[in-house]
Protein backbone atom coordinates (compact mmCIF):
# COMPACT_ATOMS: atom_id res chain seq x y z
CA UNK A 1 0.00 0.00 0.00
CA UNK A 2 1.43 3.42 -0.88
CA UNK A 3 2.48 5.57 2.08
CA UNK A 4 -0.17 8.24 1.40
CA UNK A 5 -2.93 5.64 1.22
CA UNK A 6 -1.64 4.08 4.45
CA UNK A 7 -1.75 7.43 6.26
CA UNK A 8 -5.27 8.10 4.98
CA UNK A 9 -6.43 4.72 6.20
CA UNK A 10 -4.87 5.36 9.61
CA UNK A 11 -6.59 8.73 9.90
CA UNK A 12 -9.88 7.19 8.84
CA UNK A 13 -9.50 4.50 11.47
CA UNK A 14 -8.74 7.11 14.15
CA UNK A 15 -11.77 9.12 13.09
CA UNK A 16 -13.97 6.04 13.36
CA UNK A 17 -12.58 5.21 16.80
CA UNK A 18 -12.92 8.77 18.14
CA UNK A 19 -15.83 10.40 16.28
CA UNK A 20 -16.47 13.12 18.90
CA UNK A 21 -12.91 14.42 18.85
CA UNK A 22 -12.89 14.24 15.05
CA UNK A 23 -16.22 16.10 14.84
CA UNK A 24 -15.08 18.82 17.25
CA UNK A 25 -11.88 19.35 15.32
CA UNK A 26 -13.73 19.36 12.01
CA UNK A 27 -16.19 21.96 13.28
CA UNK A 28 -13.36 24.21 14.46
CA UNK A 29 -11.57 23.91 11.12
CA UNK A 30 -14.75 24.48 9.13
CA UNK A 31 -15.46 27.72 10.99
CA UNK A 32 -11.89 28.85 10.43
CA UNK A 33 -12.05 28.06 6.71
CA UNK A 34 -15.37 29.89 6.44
CA UNK A 35 -13.75 32.93 8.08
CA UNK A 36 -10.90 32.83 5.57
CA UNK A 37 -13.28 32.61 2.61
CA UNK A 38 -14.95 35.81 3.84
CA UNK A 39 -11.67 37.72 3.87
CA UNK A 40 -10.56 37.27 7.47
CA UNK A 41 -6.78 37.37 7.88
CA UNK A 42 -5.14 33.95 8.19
CA UNK A 43 -2.61 35.28 10.69
CA UNK A 44 -4.77 37.47 12.90
CA UNK A 45 -8.39 38.62 12.56
CA UNK A 46 -9.33 42.10 13.77
CA UNK A 47 -11.48 42.54 16.87
CA UNK A 48 -14.41 43.57 14.67
CA UNK A 49 -14.07 40.38 12.61
CA UNK A 50 -13.90 38.20 15.72
CA UNK A 51 -17.04 39.84 17.08
CA UNK A 52 -18.78 39.39 13.73
CA UNK A 53 -18.00 35.67 13.76
CA UNK A 54 -19.28 35.08 17.30
CA UNK A 55 -16.47 35.74 19.77
CA UNK A 56 -17.33 36.39 23.41
CA UNK A 57 -17.61 40.16 23.89
CA UNK A 58 -19.06 41.66 27.07
CA UNK A 59 -21.04 44.60 25.61
CA UNK A 60 -22.90 42.23 23.29
CA UNK A 61 -22.97 39.01 25.32
CA UNK A 62 -24.19 40.79 28.45
CA UNK A 63 -26.73 42.72 26.39
CA UNK A 64 -28.52 39.46 25.56
CA UNK A 65 -26.40 37.68 22.93
CA UNK A 66 -25.68 34.77 25.27
CA UNK A 67 -25.15 32.38 22.35
CA UNK A 68 -21.65 33.91 22.14
CA UNK A 69 -20.49 31.91 25.18
CA UNK A 70 -20.93 28.83 22.96
CA UNK A 71 -19.92 30.09 19.53
CA UNK A 72 -16.67 31.60 20.80
CA UNK A 73 -15.37 28.06 21.44
CA UNK A 74 -15.20 27.48 17.67
CA UNK A 75 -13.72 30.83 16.60
CA UNK A 76 -9.94 31.20 16.44
CA UNK A 77 -7.52 34.10 16.19
CA UNK A 78 -5.33 33.02 13.30
CA UNK A 79 -3.67 29.87 11.99
CA UNK A 80 -1.22 29.46 14.88
CA UNK A 81 -4.03 29.72 17.42
CA UNK A 82 -6.19 27.03 15.82
CA UNK A 83 -3.23 24.76 15.01
CA UNK A 84 -2.05 24.83 18.63
CA UNK A 85 -5.51 24.23 20.05
CA UNK A 86 -6.34 21.39 17.65
CA UNK A 87 -3.01 19.69 18.35
CA UNK A 88 -3.83 19.83 22.08
CA UNK A 89 -7.36 18.56 21.47
CA UNK A 90 -6.08 15.65 19.37
CA UNK A 91 -3.57 14.85 22.11
CA UNK A 92 -6.07 14.52 24.96
CA UNK A 93 -9.46 14.22 23.24
CA UNK A 94 -9.23 10.52 22.32
CA UNK A 95 -8.21 9.69 25.89
CA UNK A 96 -11.22 11.58 27.26
CA UNK A 97 -13.53 9.96 24.72
CA UNK A 98 -12.34 6.52 25.80
CA UNK A 99 -12.52 7.22 29.56
CA UNK A 100 -15.80 9.14 29.77
CA UNK A 101 -17.68 7.87 26.76
CA UNK A 102 -18.91 9.98 23.90
CA UNK A 103 -21.87 11.94 25.26
CA UNK A 104 -20.25 12.68 28.65
CA UNK A 105 -17.14 13.86 26.81
CA UNK A 106 -19.25 16.25 24.70
CA UNK A 107 -20.89 17.66 27.83
CA UNK A 108 -17.52 18.09 29.55
CA UNK A 109 -16.25 20.00 26.53
CA UNK A 110 -19.32 22.26 26.29
CA UNK A 111 -19.79 22.89 30.02
CA UNK A 112 -16.15 23.74 30.64
CA UNK A 113 -16.12 25.91 27.50
CA UNK A 114 -19.06 27.88 28.90
CA UNK A 115 -17.33 28.17 32.28
CA UNK A 116 -14.24 29.52 30.49
CA UNK A 117 -16.37 32.05 28.63
CA UNK A 118 -18.04 33.29 31.81
CA UNK A 119 -14.79 33.77 33.72
CA UNK A 120 -13.28 35.48 30.69
CA UNK A 121 -16.26 37.87 30.65
CA UNK A 122 -15.77 38.58 34.33
CA UNK A 123 -12.02 39.21 33.99
CA UNK A 124 -11.95 41.38 30.85
CA UNK A 125 -15.45 42.07 29.55
CA UNK A 126 -14.37 44.71 27.03
CA UNK A 127 -11.93 42.41 25.19
CA UNK A 128 -13.20 39.92 22.56
CA UNK A 129 -12.21 36.37 23.48
CA UNK A 130 -12.29 33.26 21.33
CA UNK A 131 -10.85 29.78 20.99
CA UNK A 132 -11.23 26.19 22.11
CA UNK A 133 -8.51 26.35 24.76
CA UNK A 134 -10.89 26.89 27.69
CA UNK A 135 -12.78 23.70 26.80
CA UNK A 136 -9.50 21.83 26.19
CA UNK A 137 -8.26 22.86 29.63
CA UNK A 138 -11.60 21.64 30.95
CA UNK A 139 -11.17 18.23 29.34
CA UNK A 140 -7.62 17.98 30.72
CA UNK A 141 -8.87 19.03 34.14
CA UNK A 142 -11.63 16.39 34.12
CA UNK A 143 -9.16 13.65 33.24
CA UNK A 144 -6.88 14.35 36.22
CA UNK A 145 -9.32 13.31 39.01
CA UNK A 146 -10.85 10.68 36.71
CA UNK A 147 -7.50 8.88 36.59
CA UNK A 148 -6.57 9.64 40.17
CA UNK A 149 -9.85 8.61 41.87
CA UNK A 150 -11.55 6.52 39.20
CA UNK A 151 -10.14 3.06 39.93
CA UNK A 152 -9.79 2.48 36.23
CA UNK A 153 -8.56 -0.92 34.98
CA UNK A 154 -5.15 0.54 34.19
CA UNK A 155 -1.81 -0.33 35.81
CA UNK A 156 -0.94 2.09 38.66
CA UNK A 157 2.28 3.17 36.97
CA UNK A 158 0.36 4.13 33.82
CA UNK A 159 -2.19 6.06 35.91
CA UNK A 160 0.56 7.92 37.73
CA UNK A 161 2.36 8.78 34.50
CA UNK A 162 -0.86 9.99 32.83
CA UNK A 163 -1.88 12.18 35.78
CA UNK A 164 1.61 13.66 35.90
CA UNK A 165 1.58 14.44 32.18
CA UNK A 166 -1.87 16.09 32.44
CA UNK A 167 -0.78 18.24 35.39
CA UNK A 168 2.40 19.25 33.55
CA UNK A 169 0.29 20.06 30.47
CA UNK A 170 -1.96 22.37 32.53
CA UNK A 171 0.90 24.06 34.41
CA UNK A 172 3.03 24.68 31.32
CA UNK A 173 0.15 26.13 29.34
CA UNK A 174 -0.97 28.35 32.22
CA UNK A 175 2.61 29.58 32.58
CA UNK A 176 2.77 30.35 28.85
CA UNK A 177 -0.53 32.21 29.13
CA UNK A 178 0.81 34.27 32.03
CA UNK A 179 3.91 35.29 30.08
CA UNK A 180 2.47 36.06 26.65
CA UNK A 181 0.18 39.12 26.36
CA UNK A 182 -3.17 38.49 24.75
CA UNK A 183 -3.60 34.90 25.96
CA UNK A 184 -6.81 34.49 27.95
CA UNK A 185 -5.65 32.75 31.11
CA UNK A 186 -8.92 33.63 32.85
CA UNK A 187 -10.70 31.42 30.33
CA UNK A 188 -8.12 28.67 30.81
CA UNK A 189 -8.63 28.74 34.58
CA UNK A 190 -12.41 28.81 34.20
CA UNK A 191 -12.34 25.69 32.05
CA UNK A 192 -9.75 23.90 34.18
CA UNK A 193 -11.51 24.45 37.52
CA UNK A 194 -14.89 23.22 36.29
CA UNK A 195 -13.18 20.29 34.58
CA UNK A 196 -11.52 19.27 37.83
CA UNK A 197 -14.91 19.42 39.56
CA UNK A 198 -16.62 17.34 36.88
CA UNK A 199 -13.87 14.74 36.88
CA UNK A 200 -14.00 14.45 40.67
CA UNK A 201 -17.80 14.11 40.72
CA UNK A 202 -17.86 11.49 37.96
CA UNK A 203 -14.72 9.55 38.90
CA UNK A 204 -16.32 6.93 41.16
CA UNK A 205 -19.03 6.07 38.62
CA UNK A 206 -16.76 5.61 35.59
CA UNK A 207 -16.45 1.86 36.12
CA UNK A 208 -20.00 1.39 37.47
CA UNK A 209 -22.86 -0.28 35.61
CA UNK A 210 -24.07 1.69 32.57
CA UNK A 211 -27.35 2.77 34.21
CA UNK A 212 -25.54 3.97 37.36
CA UNK A 213 -22.96 5.81 35.27
CA UNK A 214 -25.72 7.45 33.21
CA UNK A 215 -27.79 8.47 36.25
CA UNK A 216 -24.77 9.92 38.03
CA UNK A 217 -23.77 11.90 34.96
CA UNK A 218 -27.28 13.26 34.50
CA UNK A 219 -27.40 14.43 38.12
CA UNK A 220 -23.94 16.00 37.94
CA UNK A 221 -24.59 17.89 34.72
CA UNK A 222 -28.05 19.01 35.87
CA UNK A 223 -26.54 20.50 39.04
CA UNK A 224 -23.73 22.11 37.07
CA UNK A 225 -26.24 23.60 34.65
CA UNK A 226 -27.85 25.36 37.61
CA UNK A 227 -24.42 26.45 38.84
CA UNK A 228 -23.55 27.93 35.42
CA UNK A 229 -26.94 29.63 35.26
CA UNK A 230 -26.26 31.21 38.65
CA UNK A 231 -22.75 32.08 37.50
CA UNK A 232 -24.20 33.92 34.52
CA UNK A 233 -26.24 36.09 36.93
CA UNK A 234 -23.11 36.84 38.97
CA UNK A 235 -21.21 37.86 35.85
CA UNK A 236 -24.09 40.01 34.64
CA UNK A 237 -24.27 41.85 37.96
CA UNK A 238 -20.50 42.33 38.19
CA UNK A 239 -19.72 43.18 34.56
CA UNK A 240 -23.04 44.46 33.24
CA UNK A 241 -21.72 48.03 33.33
CA UNK A 242 -19.83 47.37 30.08
CA UNK A 243 -23.08 47.51 28.11
CA UNK A 244 -23.82 51.20 28.80
CA UNK A 245 -20.07 51.91 28.67
CA UNK A 246 -19.86 50.51 25.16
CA UNK A 247 -23.04 52.33 24.15
CA UNK A 248 -21.49 55.56 25.42
CA UNK A 249 -18.35 55.05 23.35
CA UNK A 250 -20.48 54.49 20.23
CA UNK A 251 -22.54 57.58 21.04
CA UNK A 252 -19.38 59.70 21.43
CA UNK A 253 -18.08 58.43 18.08
CA UNK A 254 -21.37 59.49 16.47
CA UNK A 255 -21.33 62.88 18.21
CA UNK A 256 -24.39 62.08 20.33
CA UNK A 257 -22.98 63.59 23.54
CA UNK A 258 -26.29 63.75 25.50
CA UNK A 259 -26.81 60.01 24.95
CA UNK A 260 -23.22 59.38 26.06
CA UNK A 261 -23.80 61.35 29.27
CA UNK A 262 -26.91 59.27 30.03
CA UNK A 263 -25.08 55.98 29.46
CA UNK A 264 -21.96 57.01 31.38
CA UNK A 265 -24.04 58.24 34.31
CA UNK A 266 -25.45 54.71 34.53
CA UNK A 267 -21.93 53.26 34.42
CA UNK A 268 -20.50 55.41 37.24
CA UNK A 269 -23.59 54.69 39.33
CA UNK A 270 -22.71 50.97 39.11
CA UNK A 271 -18.92 51.33 39.09
CA UNK A 272 -17.96 54.59 40.83
CA UNK A 273 -14.30 53.57 40.95
CA UNK A 274 -13.97 53.05 37.20
CA UNK A 275 -11.62 55.90 36.30
CA UNK A 276 -12.12 55.63 32.54
CA UNK A 277 -15.87 56.04 32.87
CA UNK A 278 -15.51 59.01 35.22
CA UNK A 279 -13.10 60.63 32.77
CA UNK A 280 -15.36 60.08 29.74
CA UNK A 281 -18.34 61.45 31.67
CA UNK A 282 -16.41 64.56 32.68
CA UNK A 283 -15.27 65.12 29.10
CA UNK A 284 -18.78 64.64 27.74
CA UNK A 285 -20.15 67.20 30.19
CA UNK A 286 -17.34 69.58 29.19
CA UNK A 287 -18.45 69.23 25.56
CA UNK A 288 -21.92 70.27 26.62
CA UNK A 289 -20.44 73.17 28.64
CA UNK A 290 -22.07 71.83 31.79
CA UNK A 291 -19.07 72.86 33.84
CA UNK A 292 -20.38 72.47 37.42
CA UNK A 293 -21.58 68.93 36.60
CA UNK A 294 -18.26 68.04 34.95
CA UNK A 295 -16.26 68.94 38.06
CA UNK A 296 -17.19 65.92 40.19
CA UNK A 297 -16.33 63.15 37.68
CA UNK A 298 -13.06 64.85 36.68
CA UNK A 299 -12.03 65.27 40.32
CA UNK A 300 -12.93 61.63 40.92
CA UNK A 301 -10.76 60.66 37.96
CA UNK A 302 -7.72 62.38 39.45
CA UNK A 303 -8.39 60.67 42.79
CA UNK A 304 -8.58 57.25 41.13
CA UNK A 305 -5.76 57.88 38.62
CA UNK A 306 -3.48 60.56 40.11
CA UNK A 307 -0.88 59.90 37.40
CA UNK A 308 -3.28 60.64 34.54
CA UNK A 309 -1.87 63.82 32.98
CA UNK A 310 -4.85 64.04 30.65
CA UNK A 311 -7.27 64.12 33.57
CA UNK A 312 -5.30 66.94 35.26
CA UNK A 313 -5.31 68.92 31.98
CA UNK A 314 -9.07 68.58 31.61
CA UNK A 315 -9.63 69.59 35.23
CA UNK A 316 -7.33 72.58 34.70
CA UNK A 317 -9.29 73.59 31.60
CA UNK A 318 -12.58 73.21 33.49
CA UNK A 319 -11.48 75.41 36.39
CA UNK A 320 -10.09 77.98 33.98
CA UNK A 321 -13.53 78.14 32.32
CA UNK A 322 -15.13 78.40 35.78
CA UNK A 323 -12.66 81.23 36.60
CA UNK A 324 -11.11 79.26 39.44
CA UNK A 325 -7.71 80.34 38.23
CA UNK A 326 -5.59 79.33 41.23
CA UNK A 327 -6.93 75.79 41.05
CA UNK A 328 -6.49 75.68 37.29
CA UNK A 329 -2.86 76.84 37.52
CA UNK A 330 -2.08 74.19 40.15
CA UNK A 331 -3.78 71.39 38.22
CA UNK A 332 -1.91 72.18 35.02
CA UNK A 333 1.24 72.11 37.11
CA UNK A 334 0.36 68.54 38.15
CA UNK A 335 -0.04 67.60 34.49
CA UNK A 336 3.28 69.19 33.54
CA UNK A 337 5.04 67.37 36.37
CA UNK A 338 3.85 64.14 34.78
CA UNK A 339 4.50 65.14 31.15
CA UNK A 340 6.88 68.12 30.94
CA UNK A 341 6.21 70.31 27.93
CA UNK A 342 2.69 68.98 27.32
CA UNK A 343 1.22 71.58 24.97
CA UNK A 344 -2.40 71.59 26.18
CA UNK A 345 -1.29 71.86 29.81
CA UNK A 346 1.03 74.79 29.02
CA UNK A 347 -1.71 76.59 27.11
CA UNK A 348 -4.26 76.12 29.88
CA UNK A 349 -1.73 77.12 32.54
CA UNK A 350 -1.00 80.31 30.61
CA UNK A 351 -4.73 80.97 30.34
CA UNK A 352 -5.01 80.62 34.13
CA UNK A 353 -2.12 83.10 34.52
CA UNK A 354 -4.03 85.58 32.35
CA UNK A 355 -6.99 85.16 34.69
CA UNK A 356 -4.64 85.86 37.60
CA UNK A 357 -3.38 88.98 35.75
CA UNK A 358 0.14 87.58 35.56
CA UNK A 359 0.50 88.61 31.94
CA UNK A 360 4.28 88.54 31.62
CA UNK A 361 4.45 84.95 32.84
CA UNK A 362 1.66 83.97 30.46
CA UNK A 363 3.34 85.70 27.52
CA UNK A 364 6.62 83.94 28.27
CA UNK A 365 4.91 80.52 28.22
CA UNK A 366 2.80 81.26 25.14
CA UNK A 367 5.66 82.82 23.20
CA UNK A 368 7.69 79.66 23.57
CA UNK A 369 4.67 77.45 22.94
CA UNK A 370 3.74 79.15 19.66
CA UNK A 371 7.31 78.79 18.42
CA UNK A 372 7.29 75.07 19.18
CA UNK A 373 3.71 74.56 17.96
CA UNK A 374 3.01 77.27 15.34
CA UNK A 375 -0.19 75.49 14.26
CA UNK A 376 -1.76 75.67 17.72
CA UNK A 377 -4.74 77.98 17.32
CA UNK A 378 -5.66 78.19 21.02
CA UNK A 379 -2.12 79.26 21.96
CA UNK A 380 -2.17 82.16 19.45
CA UNK A 381 -5.55 83.31 20.70
CA UNK A 382 -4.39 83.17 24.31
CA UNK A 383 -1.20 85.03 23.40
CA UNK A 384 -3.32 87.70 21.74
CA UNK A 385 -5.45 87.98 24.88
CA UNK A 386 -2.37 88.19 27.14
CA UNK A 387 -0.89 91.00 25.04
CA UNK A 388 -4.21 92.85 24.84
CA UNK A 389 -4.84 92.58 28.60
CA UNK A 390 -1.35 93.94 29.29
CA UNK A 391 -1.80 96.86 26.88
CA UNK A 392 0.41 95.61 24.04
CA UNK A 393 -2.20 96.01 21.32
CA UNK A 394 0.01 95.73 18.24
CA UNK A 395 1.52 92.48 19.51
CA UNK A 396 -2.01 91.32 20.34
CA UNK A 397 -3.17 92.09 16.79
CA UNK A 398 -0.18 90.23 15.38
CA UNK A 399 -0.94 87.17 17.49
CA UNK A 400 -4.60 87.17 16.47
CA UNK A 401 -3.53 87.51 12.81
CA UNK A 402 -1.44 84.36 13.20
CA UNK A 403 -4.50 82.61 14.58
CA UNK A 404 -6.51 83.75 11.53
CA UNK A 405 -3.91 82.25 9.23
CA UNK A 406 -4.66 78.90 10.84
CA UNK A 407 -8.43 79.39 10.82
CA UNK A 408 -9.68 82.44 8.86
CA UNK A 409 -13.19 81.97 10.24
CA UNK A 410 -12.23 81.78 13.90
CA UNK A 411 -14.57 84.19 15.64
CA UNK A 412 -12.38 84.71 18.72
CA UNK A 413 -9.39 85.67 16.56
CA UNK A 414 -11.49 87.93 14.32
CA UNK A 415 -13.00 89.85 17.25
CA UNK A 416 -9.69 89.97 19.12
CA UNK A 417 -7.75 91.30 16.12
CA UNK A 418 -10.38 93.96 15.41
CA UNK A 419 -10.49 95.14 19.02
CA UNK A 420 -6.69 95.20 19.33
CA UNK A 421 -6.28 97.21 16.13
CA UNK A 422 -8.92 99.73 17.20
CA UNK A 423 -7.31 100.26 20.58
CA UNK A 424 -3.84 100.46 19.04
CA UNK A 425 -5.13 103.07 16.57
CA UNK A 426 -6.45 105.26 19.38
CA UNK A 427 -3.06 105.49 21.05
Amino acid sequence: MPAQASRSAALGSMAAMFPVTTALMALNFLVFIAMLTRGVSVSGPSSAQLIQWGSDFGPLTLAGQWWRIFTCMFVHIGIIHIATNMWCLWSIGPLAERIFGRWIYVLVYLYTGVSASLLSLLAHPLVPSAGASGAIFGVAGALIPAFYFGKLPIPPQAVKATVKSLIVFAIINLAIGAEIPGIDNAGHIGGLVLGLMIGALLSRSLTAAPDVKRTTALMVFALLALALFYGEHIVRRAAGFVVPYYNAEIALEKGDTPRAVTELSAVVAQQPRLADAQFLLGNALLRLKQYPKAEAPLKKTTELSPNSAEAWVQLCYLHDEMQKFDQAYSECGRALALIPGEAAALDDQASALIGLKKYDEAIAILGKLTKEHPEMLAAWNDLGQAYAESGHYKEAADAYQQALKIDPKNQEAQEGAEAALQRWGRR
